[in-house]
């Protein structure tokens, strides 16, 4: 399975377990939406080099994963993606900032460590945070949300069709990729001279494919603004969970867990 039809397949089974039947599932889009935007918010006011402070975030994600039966291969793919930037920016640090903040033996621990090392964890418990929120919550639901919100229709059609229609694309190369093996089974992937090319046939298939899509979406009425359904804003199960959540980041914001612990236990 080469490295197209696995993004395919992931594309494909966030969209199945959007639809799943778990707890996290039944909750209204915008509470899910809400508790993340304050989520992601809160894990990125922390200070430069608070870690202690971040590792209690985790119980978020942790929780979306184990109730929504997410699996952690999921997750580990969309930090693939995400955390080689993140890792450089973290390694940067390290070389730019050289202050000892603690000396271990031989070992010295550098604000530059403590810098990039949460970096990482914000990187982490973010993209977590949205990862959760995508494979809990339709992305239709999820747009029709934004629109009562009042965001421009412009922008939320626009993130719907791009992720609807993504997987096409993925496709077509995808079958390219397949054609181009066929025709030369011994070679380990694409040579760099015909990259070109293939880029090029890759952009005329999916224009002709999208001329097609939208062809058939003017057949069914589509008229530049995509069909807005009633959905329940908030139910009462949304709100103790909005109020819960709510509560649990404010105090993990104010109040370090790992710090607290070690003052019992030195009592």
């Amino acid at each position: 399975m080469n490295k197209l039809t696995r993004a395919a397949l992931q594309f494909r089974m966030m969209e199945e377990l959007a639809d799943g039947d778990s707890y996290v599932h039944h909750l209204t889009p915008l509470a899910k939406l809400l508790t993340t935007l304050f989520f992601v918010v809160t894990v990125i006011s922390f200070d430069l080099y608070d870690i202690s402070g971040l590792w209690q975030f985790a119980v978020y994600p942790l929780f979306f994963m184990i109730i929504g039966d997410i699996p952690a291969g999921v997750l580990g793919a969309v930090l693939a993606i995400a955390l080689p930037l993140t890792l450089f920016t973290g390694l940067s640090n390290i070389f730019f900032n050289q202050h000892i903040w603690l000396q271990l033996g031989p070992l010295p621990i550098t604000y530059g460590m403590l810098s990039g090392l949460a970096l990482v964890l914000k990187c982490v418990l973010t993209v977590s945070a949205v990862t959760v929120l995508m494979a809990t919550t339709k992305l239709a639901d999820l747009c029709n949300t934004l629109r009562f919100l009042h965001v421009p229709n412009v922008f939320t059609f626009q993130l719907l069709m791009c992720f609807r229609y993504i997987r096409v694309l993925l496709e077509e190369a995808e079958q390219m990729s397949a054609a181009y093996r066929l025709r030369n089974p011994l070679g380990r992937g694409i040579q760099l001279r015909y990259f070109g090319e293939i880029l090029g046939q890759l952009l005329l298939r999916s224009y002709a494919r999208a001329g097609r899509i939208y062809t058939a979406m003017q057949c069914r009425g589509f008229q530049g603004a995509g069909h807005m359904d009633h959905i329940v804003l908030l139910d009462w199960r949304s709100l103790i969970y909005l109020a819960a959540v709510g509560a649990g980041i404010c105090l993990g914001r104010f109040f370090n867990a790992a710090l607290l612990i070690e003052k019992l236990l030195n009592q």
